[in-house]
């Protein structure tokens, strides 16, 4: 109950920032109660306040524009629930130019006298990889040097 109410109090929040406080016949529309459904749904399972702030901003979102726009928000929240707090670091290096956030983020390549813990640490880095590829939020290409044409 309390993650639920964390979450009305942020979503709360957040469409009044977004400055569309008082429309409740927005609300109301079967494709926006859905939106707060869904977005209720995540929160009641998420385990940290920051989770429950991006879902309210996801949400809020939504309601703030026209039907087609709900219905795209609730296909992003979707997709948003299928990331857990690691995917969305990863997303975050790639997306950013700073590249030093991989440092924190991805381990060091295993080889066959590293222990158990670092090759498990390591597969789990390439499944979250395979994960956020499937979901294709990244895509990977090989690119040929142009002058010795090797990858």
């Amino acid at each position: 109950m309390d993650r639920l109410e964390n979450y009305l109090i942020f979503l709360s929040q957040e469409i009044e920032r977004l400055g569309k406080a008082g429309n409740e016949e927005a609300i109301r529309r079967p494709e926006n109660v859905a939106l707060i459904e869904d977005g209720a749904y995540q929160a009641a399972r998420s385990l940290t306040d920051e989770r429950r702030r991006q879902i309210a901003r996801c949400v809020a979102e939504g309601l703030s524009n026209d039907e087609k726009e709900s219905l795209s928000q609730r296909r992003i929240l979707e997709i948003f629930g299928q990331l857990d707090d690691g995917d969305i670091l990863i997303l975050d290096a790639f997306g950013s130019s700073d590249r030093s956030k991989f440092k924190s983020i991805r381990p060091p390549p295993a080889h066959m006298r590293s222990e158990d813990a670092e090759i498990e640490r390591e597969e789990l880095y390439k499944a979250a990889i395979d994960h956020l590829e499937r979901l294709r939020l990244l895509r990977f290409s090989v690119q040929m040097d142009r002058s010795s044409g090797i990858p």
